[in-house]
């Protein structure tokens, strides 16, 4: 009965890969990667919401990101590459 219950599992591989409908479909299945690791980012200048204003969405922001930054085996860095132009 548990040999009849037991469904092969699959793991590893890219989370995200290329395609048709995002990017040019001539590197559809290719991982996402980024340039030598570094992940820009951008965040708003305004508010995120009336309880987390601007500048500690932008701290809150930071700390997630730092902590994937601490981890000695990731293979990325994520720094913030300044703010949105208010429009």
């Amino acid at each position: 009965m548990i040999v009849l219950l037991n469904c092969p599992v699959h793991a590893g591989g890219p989370e995200f890969v290329a395609g048709a409908s995002f990017f040019d479909p001539t590197i559809k299945g290719v991982p996402v990667t980024w340039p030598q690791g570094v992940v820009s980012y951008f965040t708003d200048q305004g508010d995120l919401s009336p309880t987390l204003l601007g500048p500690n969405a932008d701290s809150f922001v930071a700390t997630a990101f730092g902590m994937w930054n601490s981890v000695s085996t990731s293979a990325i860095l994520m720094t913030q590459a300044g703010t949105w132009p208010k429009t």
